[in-house]
């Protein structure tokens, strides 16, 4: 079957300021001048991601866009539209907020909750109409099918019954455990980056209120 490539495109708006830890004030007034003011300042992002594979003979499709457009929504926009990224969002407490920065973040937080089928191929980010940041993954991370994030693996009962299948892979673990939040209003309103976990997450991820973008470091107990 013929290999396309898919994009979609989503707008969302938050501010940041351009200031490094490593740097002294003067070095970073000098390096990001007005960007570097301590009020911060905003942007209207467009953000493309884009998915290759093989054309389904059966739906016609790579991969039903709806799917796309919800792990967007979860990876991006829940994440990062109307918010102060180096404030609200957790990577950036140590990683200064460049568009390349948060092209490499958008990246990681998408690729686990795409389909086994496709391959993430890039993330592009208009952060004005002449300033534009394009990240293709780093090659040397990227692992085959079939193994890593996408190996297929036995669940435990208890999230098993969570995820609604007794095997899968942390991929569709992750999926799964994200529509399941959604599905049961569990994120904090404030800050769609945490939850609290009900009975049932409870048995895997304890009763504390944690980030979200955090499960996968709890999964490892419960897979084999």
């Amino acid at each position: 079957m013929a290999l396309v490539y898919l994009t979609r495109r989503e707008t969302l708006s938050a501010c940041h300021r351009l200031h490094s830890k490593h740097l002294s004030d003067e070095e970073n007034k000098k390096i990001f001048d007005k960007c570097n003011n301590p009020n911060g300042h905003g942007h209207n992002y467009t953000v493309e991601v884009t998915v290759k594979g093989k054309v389904d003979y059966k739906t016609g499709m790579v991969m039903n866009i709806t799917d796309l457009k919800k792990a967007m929504n979860i990876a991006i926009m829940d994440t990062l539209d109307h918010k102060n990224i180096d404030l609200d969002v957790a990577y950036f407490a140590n990683v200064v907020s460049t568009t390349e920065s948060v092209a490499v973040y958008i990246w990681k937080q998408i690729l686990p909750l795409l389909p086994d089928h496709v391959t993430l191929d890039q993330v592009k980010i208009w952060e004005t109409e002449k300033n534009i940041v394009v990240y293709k993954g780093d090659s040397s991370l990227i692992m085959p099918k079939g193994s890593g994030l996408t190996k297929p693996m036995k669940l435990s009962a208890d999230l098993a019954d969570i995820v609604g299948k007794k095997e899968a892979s942390r991929a569709e673990c992750i999926k799964e455990l994200w529509a399941y939040l959604k599905k049961n209003n569990l994120q904090d309103p404030a800050n769609k980056q945490f939850f609290t976990p009900d009975k049932k997450m409870a048995k895997v991820f304890g009763t504390d209120r944690i980030r979200a973008f955090g499960m996968a470091k709890f999964l490892s107990a419960h897979l084999s």
